[in-house]
């Protein structure tokens, strides 16, 4: 266990702090521009640029929308509210979004540790990392488009 520790790169500690960081911020209500809240799914686009033009896309975009409405859902059953005269959202704290994060970093963690570690339990087990990264992703952007609905609609755009 030491070795894998200490074989992580310093910038991978720096990623879990920050990710720890935003996670604790989320259990306390706060006001969010709706353009931070799109940032997670950008960068996971950008992670997943692979898959999306591969043979797998049509499977990986139904899990990504299973999983947006999931986040819809989520963002519907909570208590956001959109701040007038601002693209802001007030958003409920809760430690969902900690879990969440926490969660996605250990699966990349994971991963890119059985890729260097033992190519072939990756190879074997590899084809289940798209799937997993579009259901967090999934999550974030429903939330996000969510928000982004109800923010629209109270400044009378929609």
């Amino acid at each position: 266990m030491e070795k894998i520790i200490s074989a992580t790169p310093v910038y991978v500690w720096f990623i879990l702090a920050y990710l720890i960081f935003v996670g604790i911020k989320s259990t306390k209500d706060r006001i969010v521009p709706i353009s931070r809240l799109f940032i997670l799914p950008a960068l996971t686009l950008i992670w997943r640029h692979k898959v999306i033009f591969s043979e797998e896309s049509t499977r990986h975009l139904l899990t990504t929308m299973l999983s947006m409405g999931f986040g819809i859902f989520i963002a519907i059953n909570s208590r956001v509210y959109a701040i007038k005269d601002t693209y802001s959202v007030k958003l409920p704290g809760h430690y969902f979004t900690l879990i969440i994060l926490l969660s996605f970093f250990c699966v990349r963690y994971f991963f890119v540790y059985i890729n260097a570690a033992n190519s072939e339990l990756y190879d074997r087990y590899s084809f289940l990392e798209p799937y997993i990264v579009a259901l967090f992703s999934g999550y974030f952007l429903g939330r996000a488009l969510y928000c982004a609905f109800i923010v629209l609609k109270k400044q009378k755009i929609l």
